[in-house]
């Protein structure tokens, strides 16, 4: 994997890749000024995004929820990022707060999502090297 860093590219060999790197809060997912949503890292597949009618993707309303809260990497049931056509790296898993349908400040599971999904993106990782 190749990250860009202040200085230069930075490579970096692993034979697996846990994403956790937020949702929209966080930076994990990113929404620019025209309204494009995407996932920063990976640039991956997002479930969940709002059909773009015209109408802002923010309700005008703190509390309620908002269209953008539920969008998230969309993965298999090995936690691996999938787009129409499967999973997009095999050695790519994901978690916490980036997965697609997560609201953990709404929920109060934010401590749990991370936990319970970090635990079965390391178990699919362990099954698969052995």
């Amino acid at each position: 994997m190749v990250a860009q860093t202040a200085g230069r590219p930075a490579t970096h060999r692993a034979r697996s890749f846990v994403l956790a790197s937020g949702g929209l809060a966080a930076g994990g997912i990113q929404v620019d000024s025209y309204g494009k949503i995407r996932e920063a890292v990976f640039d991956l597949a997002l479930a969940g995004v709002p059909a773009a009618n015209g109408r802002p993707p923010f309700l005008p309303t703190y509390l309620e929820e908002q269209p953008l809260d539920r969008v998230g990497v969309a993965v298999d049931d090995r936690l691996r990022p999938t787009d129409a056509d499967g999973p997009r790296y095999e050695n790519l898993h994901a978690a916490g707060a980036t997965l697609a349908g997560a609201v953990p400040w709404r929920e109060g599971s934010g401590n749990g999502l991370s936990l319970a999904t970090g635990y079965a993106a390391a178990t699919a990782i362990l099954e698969d090297s052995s």
